[in-house]
């Protein structure tokens, strides 16, 4: 994945964004394991821009205003779990138009127009091949987390106070990863607590805990019986 958002290559039937998120399932996701860092190490080799998804609305004047035409990745840092990912699909297959105040409006055709890269600490809601061919998500875990930084690591922060054989390494890391995504293409990575998450997202905790004890696989069931038996122990759900 490194390499795909590195390489200027632009397939136009599959160019997915990149979906940073973390792998804990918590009621009260916080971050922390990393997905800044990559947009940093990214940022080393390519034009980045990054938009506060926190507070970013598609529906305002001048939303993408920072963005130029020699702009080759948009990060979304930090998207909430009602993020419309459905509205840059023009963007990713496409290109997008910019306009900035005072000035006019342009065009950056898709052969030219940034890729896309979103972090977040959420499910991206979406289901079907539309979504799915448009996004690459990945999860990070917590190796690193409040008690545990790179700093702890390695005896001092990443991309700061470098010597020239720190970076030299970083630098042959990356390519290889180019070298990688150009002999092997975007390699799907392992699947971890995703599918997990984005049944919770999709229906409710309560629901997934029910079915974890309720349902298992290759057995028949009559729906109704699981239904009433479902609403008669979480009575909150009595008007599903």
């Amino acid at each position: 994945t490194f390499g795909y958002m590195l390489h200027g290559y632009k397939d136009c039937s599959y160019l997915p964004a990149v979906i940073l998120t973390d792998e804990i399932v918590s009621d009260d996701p916080n971050g922390g394991s990393g997905k800044g860092i990559i947009i940093k190490a990214i940022s080393n080799f390519k034009k980045v821009v990054e938009i506060d998804g926190k507070n970013f609305d598609f529906a305002r004047s001048f939303a993408f205003q920072r963005v130029n035409l020699d702009t080759q990745i948009i990060a979304f840092q930090d998207v909430q779990s009602k993020f419309d990912f459905e509205k840059l699909f023009s963007i990713i297959s496409e290109g997008i138009s910019v306009e900035k105040k005072n000035k006019d409006e342009f065009s950056i055709p898709f052969s030219e127009s940034p890729k896309i890269m979103l972090t977040t600490n959420y499910v991206i809601k979406g289901t079907g091949s539309s979504h799915e061919r448009r996004k690459i998500e990945l999860e990070l875990c917590n190796y690193y987390h409040a008690g545990f930084s790179p700093k702890d690591d390695f005896g001092r922060r990443l991309f700061d106070g470098w010597s020239d054989d720190d970076w030299n390494r970083f630098y042959n890391f990356m390519f290889d990863c180019v070298r990688a995504y150009l002999q092997f293409g975007v390699i799907a990575a392992s699947v971890g607590n995703l599918p997990y998450k984005k049944a919770i997202s999709g229906t409710s905790k309560d629901f997934i805990e029910w079915s974890e004890e309720n349902i298992e696989v290759d057995n028949e069931y009559n729906k109704k019986y699981l239904f009433d038996d479902f609403i008669n122990k979480y009575q909150d759900f009595s008007k599903l």
